[in-house]
């Protein structure tokens, strides 16, 4: 237990320093920016970045309140998850306050001869390490001490949003993970995150209560905008943990995903009910532990993949196109997404992917 705890305290570090080295090449999470604060964000302007962004990358975030404001990068050559230089164009998290409004560049065509997935409930896409089409809004104050990221124009043409409850690693918060949370949103998923960096599965499920309670009351933002029937749930590091500790008393997730997490009882497997997916990197230190429950899966269908040179902060930066993917399968109807998780021969079966199934 005490190997455990001092893991944790590492990772903490990690993800703490990754918060605030932007410039220098960071790996977590968009910039604690207080007066404006430096530009940098997930890679920053030389760091991991994972693979080469297609598209173009993330426009900035631009808050509409706060001292300080921020003004986001503009995507293409140096910014865009990914990029040509590594990195989340410079979102910068400019003081306290107010709601903010994040444009995400269009995704690549791809071509005449490019092949969309479709036949699901949110528009198609044909690359997941790009933005969708959404443009995306991000509420600093939403119940129950969280923040959510939702796509700007909700409900359009009649959409009912799929909804993912995210629980962020020890002592990180929401704004450090921005960037990821933005990508998501643009896809067309309401993200909602416990603002507080010791994460636990009462949090998860008080923050999911409240979006859905939101989602029954005539006037709120959310109001018969979401889907209730696909909602997903999942974390990083301490996130994961308390992800498995939520399943355990839930009955209303469709799938969930843990990132570089791994309990520290080897019984995490045993409180899963839905199809899930265990990513770790090939340097975390928490990977004996998601070795130990991907042995532990018993009848539940699961996908576990270890990403070569990948450490435990990175983790989460490397794992999004696939995370992204595995929620367009789940919660949004592409079932034809499957076979990118089916291995051998799968998109996320290949590359920097060593993966795995069971139960397929």
């Amino acid at each position: 237990m005490k190997t455990n705890a001092l893991r944790l305290a590492v990772a903490a570090a990690m993800i703490a320093i990754a918060g605030c080295s932007g410039d220098t090449g960071s790996d977590e999470g968009a910039v604690l920016g207080g007066q404006g604060g430096p530009t940098g964000g997930l890679g920053g302007s030389g760091g991991g970045g994972g693979a080469g962004g297609q598209g173009g990358g993330t426009a900035g975030t631009v808050a509409s309140g706060g001292a300080g404001g921020a003004t986001g990068g503009a995507g293409g050559a140096t910014g865009g998850i990914g990029g040509s230089t590594g990195g989340v164009g410079g979102m910068v998290a400019g003081g306290a306050g107010g709601t903010m409004t994040g444009g995400t560049g269009a995704p690549d065509a791809g071509g005449a001869d490019a092949e969309v997935p479709g036949g699901g409930t949110l528009p198609p896409v044909d690359c997941t390490d790009c933005d969708g089409p959404f443009e995306v809004t991000i509420d600093e104050n939403g119940g129950e001490n969280t923040w959510v990221f939702h796509p700007t124009d909700l409900g359009k043409d009649g959409l009912k949003h799929p909804i993912f409850v995210w629980g962020t690693g020890a002592t990180s918060v929401p704004m450090q993970y921005t960037d990821h949370f933005t990508r998501m949103a643009s896809h067309g998923f309401v993200i909602i995150s416990p603002d507080t960096g010791s994460v636990n599965g009462t949090l998860l499920g008080a923050a999911l209560d409240w979006l859905l309670a939101e989602n029954e009351r005539s006037g709120s933002t959310y109001y018969q905008k979401l889907d209730p029937d696909r909602i997903a749930m999942g974390g990083h590091s301490l996130g994961s943990v308390s992800t498995f500790d939520r399943e355990a008393m839930e009955d209303r997730l469709k799938t969930t995903i843990h990132i570089a997490g791994g309990s520290f009882d080897g019984r995490g497997s045993s409180k899963v009910k839905t199809p899930t997916a265990y990513i770790c990197g090939e340097t975390d230190f928490a990977l004996p532990n998601c070795e130990g429950d991907w042995e532990a899966v018993e009848d539940q269908q699961t996908f576990f993949s270890v990403l070569s040179g990948v450490d435990h902060v990175a983790c989460a930066r490397s794992a999004l196109p696939g995370m992204i993917a595995w929620l367009r399968w789940h919660l949004a109807g592409e079932v034809e997404r499957k076979a990118d998780f089916t291995c051998p021969g799968g998109e996320f079966c290949m590359g920097i992917w060593v993966s795995q199934n069971k139960n397929w």
